[in-house]
């Protein structure tokens, strides 16, 4: 629940080593492109006379990471970090969430192209492959992201290995997209002269029991929270955000809205948060948006099991307003 609006209620595959842990907010840095893939370096080479090494031609080795670690810029650093947070992103992406502070976009994505060739040399992050991705802000056809394994121990200064899996493209779609809500939610704080709180799907879980006592784990797309000062007074909007591509069916969202419900019923986020609970926010980006918000809304009204002002519907082109206004109905 948002506490700006009374009437609301206030009753895929991913690498192991990502940090989680419930309520584990981050917050993100203030918001306002194609490369050559190489071979990664994500384990040291073993030498074998009949089997010559796969080693690359230039191997991040332990000293050379203690090097690159004492040299990193800290812009260089909130990069890996966020690769890290989000496991994809696009040249797009890295440039409004770390180098929105240039004159304008052209030059920001300049700088930041820039910044990415250094990193990509450094064998610190590499691009995935020429596959044509989209997202709620849609022009993600630059290249995708990831951290590789000599980018993970320099930025964490860990030893054990980093996995990564090659992502589908449902997956990779699903991830950038979620990077765009999360830039969207920084964008209308920022409008609001606000600062935003946001957490990205493991991070942002949280663990209840079911209806039959067993224990049951909430995942959403990401957990915002947004405090600020208007003509009203000071406000704390709070939300729960799933985006929907239109891969899933019907009956599947209906199961995850239960999941929201019985959740709330249990009462530990409102005991953590001082008796609010945040409002649910499904964004619909697809070429069936409007008739899958109807179709959601429909199911959810007509369940008596689920309570109605818990939910809020958007499109990708109504999400700003639905944010800027704290779900006000």
């Amino acid at each position: 629940m948002t506490t700006r609006n009374p009437s609301s209620s206030s009753d895929s595959t991913c690498p192991p080593d990502r940090p989680t842990g419930p309520h584990s907010y981050s917050t993100s840095p203030q918001t306002t492109a194609a490369s050559q893939p190489f071979r990664d370096a994500n384990t040291s080479p073993v030498s074998q006379a009949k089997n010559p090494p796969t080693r690359p031609s230039r191997y991040v080795g332990k000293r050379r990471r203690q090097q690159i670690r004492a040299e990193l810029l800290e812009r260089d650093r909130a990069v890996l970090a966020g690769l890290l947070e989000h496991r994809f992103q696009t040249s797009r992406q890295i440039a409004q969430f770390h180098f929105a502070d240039h004159a304008n976009v052209a030059t920001s994505e300049r700088v930041a192209r820039r910044a990415l060739a250094r990193l990509e040399r450094e064998q610190l992050i590499r691009a995935v492959d020429g596959r044509r991705v989209g997202g709620l802000t849609a022009g993600s056809a630059i290249s995708t992201w990831h951290l590789t394994g000599a980018g993970y121990r320099v930025l964490t200064g860990r030893s054990d290995r980093y996995r990564r899996h090659d992502p589908t493209t449902r997956f990779l779609k699903h991830t950038l997209a979620i990077a765009d809500a999360h830039l969207i939610v920084l964008a209308v704080a920022r409008n609001m002269h606000a600062t935003a709180d946001v957490a990205i799907e493991g991070a942002a879980s949280r663990n209840y029991p079911g209806l039959g006592g067993e224990r049951q784990q909430l995942q959403p797309d990401l957990a915002a929270v947004i405090r600020g000062q208007d003509t009203e007074g000071v406000f704390e909007d709070r939300w729960f955000i799933e985006v929907d591509l239109g891969t899933e069916s019907i009956p599947t969202l209906v199961a995850k809205c239960e999941a929201y419900e019985t959740y709330r019923r249990s009462g530990l986020e409102q005991a953590d948060t001082g008796g609010s609970f945040p409002l649910v926010l499904w964004i619909f980006d697809s070429e069936r948006a409007a008739s899958r918000v109807l179709a959601l809304t429909g199911r959810v009204h007509r369940l008596g099991r689920l309570d109605p002002l818990l939910f809020r519907f958007a499109t990708a082109e109504s999400l700003q307003q639905t944010l800027s206004t704290g779900g006000a109905l």
